[in-house]
């Protein structure tokens, strides 16, 4: 018999958000992916370690895979 684990679904993590005229302003102007995220998460977009974390707490996700891919995502932002 399979465990009650076995039989969920993967969820994605992908940031959602609605691109706004700042944001169209940053690109325009080829701010960086700090600047972008910065801009972003002012306007209201959810980031992907903040999602990862509800994620966790619904028992969507387990803490791990959430410290996995957040790390890579604050790295990229990191380098620019």
């Amino acid at each position: 018999m399979r465990s009650s684990n076995a039989q969920r679904t993967r969820n994605s993590a992908v940031p959602r958000w609605r691109a706004n005229e700042n944001l169209r302003r940053l690109v325009i102007r080829k701010e960086t992916a700090s600047a972008l995220k910065q801009r972003a998460t002012f306007d209201g977009m959810e980031t992907l370690r903040k999602d990862g974390w509800r994620r966790v707490s619904l028992d969507q996700t387990k803490v791990e895979e959430v410290v996995c891919v957040t790390q890579k995502d604050e790295a990229l932002v990191e380098t620019n």
